[in-house]
C-alpha cells in the first residue's frame, strides 16, 4: 500500500459520519471515492480492527489527514471511525495504528521507547499571485473548494481553492507519556541518562529529524540502550 502522492486535486469533504456497528445506523459522507487526496493512502485497504472486547472487525479502510480519522469504506459510502475507546490496534498491511485519546497515530517503532506518526493536513490560504501571472509554489499541497464538518460548511465564492498541506508530527511513547519533538536538542532531553550515546549516533548518522527513516533507526538504537 502506498501512500497518496501530493497532488492538485479539487473536490467535496463531507465528514458527518460516526462509527455505530453496525455501520448502518451511521450517517455516511459521500463523494469522497472519486476526491482522494484527502487520504493519506492511494486506495482503500483491508484491515483488521482489533477490539478490546476481544472481537476482530475486517473491512475496507483508509486514513483522512484533515480529520485525523481512520475512514472505512461499505457500499459505496465512507465513514468516519470515531470510536477509539474501543478499539486496542488497526491494522493495515503492515502498518499499526494505535488509538490516542482523540486520534489515531501510527505506531512506527514498538518497544520500551516507541516511535508514533501523528498523520495531518492543515488548511491554508489560496496562494498569492506571483509574478507574470503564477502562483506561489504549493507543489506540497492538496486543493479542496469547500469542507463541511458537522454542520458547520466552510466555502469559498467562485471556486476558489483551499489548500491543504500534509504536515506528518513525531512522537515518542516512553511508559505511558508521549512527548513531541521536533530537534535533535529536544529528542535527546527526553533522556537525559542516555544522552551522550544518542548524540554521537545522531551526529555518526546525519540524523534528519523530519525524516520517518532516520527517525525509526534512532528509536530502535535508543531501544538497544534502554535494554542494557
Amino acid at each position: 500500500m502506498k501512500r497518496l502522492l501530493p497532488k492538485i486535486a479539487v473536490f467535496l469533504l463531507s465528514f458527518t459520519g460516526m462509527l455505530i456497528i453496525p455501520c448502518q445506523q451511521a450517517n455516511c459522507q459521500v463523494d469522497t471515492l472519486k476526491n482522494p487526496g484527502q487520504f493519506l493512502y492511494s486506495d482503500f485497504t483491508k484491515a483488521r480492527i482489533a477490539t478490546k472486547a476481544g472481537k476482530d472487525l475486517t473491512m475496507l479502510a483508509n486514513y483522512n489527514i484533515i480529520t485525523e480519522k481512520i475512514v472505512f469504506l461499505q457500499r459505496g459510502q465512507v465513514y468516519d471511525l470515531i470510536d477509539y475507546h474501543n478499539v486496542d490496534t488497526i491494522y493495515f498491511k503492515n502498518v499499526t495504528y494505535i488509538p490516542g485519546e482523540k486520534l489515531f497515530y501510527e505506531l512506527a517503532v514498538s518497544g520500551p521507547v516507541s516511535l508514533l506518526i501523528r498523520h495531518r493536513g492543515t488548511i491554508q490560504d489560496p496562494p498569492k499571485p506571483a509574478a507574470y501571472g503564477g502562483t506561489s509554489d504549493v507543489s506540497s499541497s492538496n486543493y479542496v473548494n469547500n469542507i463541511n464538518f458537522g454542520n458547520v460548511v466552510y466555502r469559498l465564492k467562485n471556486d476558489t481553492a483551499l489548500i491543504i498541506r500534509p504536515e506528518d508530527e513525531f512522537l515518542v511513547e516512553k511508559g505511558e507519556v508521549i512527548s513531541m519533538f521536533h530537534t535533535e536538542k529536544q529528542y535527546v532531553a527526553l533522556f537525559p541518562e542516555i544522552r551522550d550515546e544518542l548524540k554521537s549516533f545522531i551526529k555518526e548518522n546525519k540524523t534528519h529529524f523530519d525524516k520517518e527513516g532516520d527517525l525509526v533507526k534512532l528509536v530502535r538504537y535508543c531501544n538497544t540502550l534502554k535494554k542494557r
